[in-house]
């Protein structure tokens, strides 16, 4: 059974392959000092939205788990 730090940390590497193959896509190198503010703030947003979605699944995957 994995428990739930496995899956978090599972879940983490996922999303950094998810966000750092669609940067490769677009040919984005990710230098602080390149990254205009509203850049930094999207990014941030799209890692946190990915994260919650990651936990939602998660928890839905437990929560079926359980009832089993």
């Amino acid at each position: 059974m994995v428990s739930n730090s496995d899956f978090k940390d599972t879940s983490e590497k996922i999303i950094d392959l998810l966000v750092g193959t669609t940067l490769k896509r677009h040919n984005i190198q990710l230098d602080s000092r390149n990254l205009s503010a509203e850049d930094r703030e999207q990014l941030k947003s799209l890692v946190n939205e990915l994260k919650r979605s990651v936990q939602s699944l998660s928890e839905r995957n437990n929560n079926s788990e359980n009832s089993n």
